[in-house]
């Protein structure tokens, strides 16, 4: 990330040995120097019945010149892309500090603010670190949308403004009480919006990308479904213009085939054989978690089994991890490490045909 820093440094009057008093004196004084010191400036009097002399901080000088112009206690002005002003403490001590930032529109930023140029893509921050206003601009880190920032693989809505043939309407069928026919009745448009991600394609710039449609209140990635009222399914398909749309699908689209037969949409089953639950999932089969025996085992999941073997339900096939030799497991004929098509050794067949006891304590 680039950063520019610009900082203005607070300023301190610088003490001397004489004692310093505001400009509001009640004797009569006789000025015998002037002098601008660190912004401020100064006059060094003598006063005429007691001939005591004094040193009197009269205001700021933004130019720290000494015939610069004066300003008083209270009053501020711009100066090098900061505001300054001219302030006294509770002591009478004056100083000249930068209180706050300008942005280059001219306007104040105050400490703390932050302002978002370039379209988004630039940050200015306007703060205070060790005693020392600074203004930071820095290159602004994601995808940069409707005066908002988004970070890395963070999702947004765009709202849609297409023409109404674009729009998706559903019905639902009802029966009149008198005419005992099927009315078809509009319930709401559900397109609503395009669903958009910030990713990072190249590791020093990030782009928007098009992923899903908002359809009432669900985000659905393209070529994915949902339910969004019961009984009505919906479908996010991506146009050959480059933008979304949704259709309706019939539930007979979302079921799975297994084993020559086909089960619907929402369907669960525990397949003994393989240790898993499945489930049909928008026409896919999905394992939802393993199964040993009474046991249920979430994705991802390791558990040790009573013969100290490690079980892994893993989301694809599951995984059996031993230290120890497992008793009475025999090495079938084929080698699977043998591209296919390939003989294995001969010494490599009369290896495969033992069993694991056998090979150990040879």
């Amino acid at each position: 990330m680039q950063l520019l820093l610009i900082a203005a440094f607070v300023s301190a009057v610088a003490a001397e040995s004489l004692e310093i008093f505001s400009k509001n004196l009640s004797m009569p004084y006789v000025v015998k120097r002037t002098w601008v010191d660190n912004f401020i400036k100064f006059n060094h009097v003598l006063e005429t019945k007691s001939l005591r002399t004094r040193i009197i901080a009269l205001g700021c000088v933004p130019s720290n010149q000494p015939e610069g112009r004066l300003i008083n206690v209270g009053e501020a002005t711009r100066q090098h892309e900061f505001i300054f002003a001219c302030q006294q403490d509770a002591h009478g001590v004056i100083s000249y500090d930068a209180t706050a930032c300008i942005d280059p529109l001219g306007n104040e930023m105050k400490i703390g603010e932050s302002r978002r140029l370039s379209n988004g893509t630039v940050v200015m921050h306007c703060a205070i670190s060790g005693g020392v206003l600074k203004k930071v601009v820095e290159k602004a880190s994601g995808c940069f949308f409707n005066q908002t920032l988004y970070g890395e693989d963070e999702t947004w809505v765009e709202p849609i403004s297409e023409p109404a043939e674009d729009q998706v309407y559903m019905f639902r069928e009802t029966i009149r009480p008198k005419l005992g026919r099927r009315q078809a009745v509009i319930v709401e448009p559900k397109l609503r919006g395009r669903l958009m991600q910030c990713f990072r394609p190249h590791y020093n710039f990030f782009e928007s990308q098009l992923i899903g449609c908002v359809v009432g209140k669900f985000g659905i990635r393209i070529d994915e479904y949902a339910q969004i009222e019961p009984g009505v399914f919906v479908k996010c398909v991506e146009k050959e213009s480059g933008g979304v749309g949704i259709k309706v699908i019939d539930r007979d689209e979302l079921s799975c085939s297994i084993n020559n037969s086909t089960v619907p949409e929402g369907y669960v089953w525990v397949d003994i054989p393989r240790a898993a639950e499945f489930t049909c999932s928008s026409g896919n089969v999905v394992k939802k978690s393993c199964v040993l025996g009474s046991e249920r085992i979430p994705l991802g999941k390791e558990v040790r089994l009573k013969n100290e073997c490690v079980f892994v339900c893993h989301p694809g096939t599951n995984l059996y991890m031993c230290d120890k030799v497992i008793t009475d497991s025999i090495v079938i004929d084929e080698d699977l490490s043998v591209p296919q098509g390939k003989k294995a050794n001969r010494w490599d067949t009369i290896l495969l045909r033992r069993t694991f006891n056998e090979i150990v304590h040879h």
